[in-house]
C-alpha cells in the first residue's frame, strides 16, 4: 500500500511508478517504506543495479541515502506543471518526469557508496517487530500486548547495540 487516510485508517495503491524498460531490466528490490513523513503517501524506495564493466574494473555509482532525506526540499525542486509542446507524448512525459526526479535527488538527497550494509537487527529481532506491527488493537489486552512486545524488542535493540560497542572496543 502506498496511501493512508487519517480519517478512517484505510490503505490503497495509488501512486504510480515511471521507466524505462532499460531502466526497469536493472531493478533488484522495490519497497515501500513504512514511514509517512508528514504525508498521506508512503515514500516508495527502488534499488537497482549501477555497476559498469568497462576493461574489467568495476565502477560503482554513489547511491542515494533515503534513511534521512529532506523531502520538503526534494519536493520543492520539482516542477508544477508539465509543459505544453510535449503534454500529448507519453515518451516524453515520462523523460520529463523521470529528468526532474534524478535532478530533484541529485540536488536534495544525500549519497552513499553503494556497497549494502548487512541487516544490523537479527533476524528474531525482526520477526518480533513484523509481529508488532501485525497486531491489531481490539481489547485492552490486545494493547497489554503490544506493549509487552514493545519493551521486548527495545531491551533487544539496546542489548545489541551495547554488545556491538564492546566489540567496538
Amino acid at each position: 500500500m502506498t496511501y493512508k487516510s487519517f480519517t478512517n485508517g484505510t490503505k490503497h495503491i495509488l501512486d504510480l511508478i515511471f521507466c524505462s524498460t532499460s531502466l526497469y531490466s536493472k531493478f533488484v528490490n522495490l519497497n515501500v517504506i513504512d514511514n509517512l513523513l508528514n504525508s498521506y503517501h508512503y515514500p516508495i524506495l527502488i534499488e537497482y543495479e549501477t555497476s559498469l564493466n568497462l576493461n574489467n574494473d568495476t565502477i560503482i555509482e554513489k547511491k542515494f541515502d533515503f534513511r534521512r532525506p529532506n523531502w520538503i526540499e526534494f519536493s520543492n525542486e520539482l516542477p508544477t506543471l508539465i509543459p505544453e509542446g510535449i503534454k500529448e507524448n507519453v515518451s516524453k512525459i515520462n523523460e520529463f518526469i523521470t529528468t526532474n526526479l534524478i535532478k530533484a535527488a541529485e540536488n536534495t538527497i544525500l549519497k552513499f557508496n553503494g556497497k549494502k550494509r548487512a541487516n544490523i537487527l537479527p533476524k528474531y529481532v525482526l520477526d518480533l517487530i513484523k509481529y508488532k506491527n501485525s497486531i491489531k488493537i481490539k481489547s485492552s489486552m490486545d494493547k497489554c500486548l503490544l506493549n509487552k512486545i514493545k519493551k521486548i524488542i527495545k531491551e533487544e535493540i539496546v542489548a545489541l547495540k551495547s554488545k556491538s560497542w564492546e566489540n567496538f572496543y
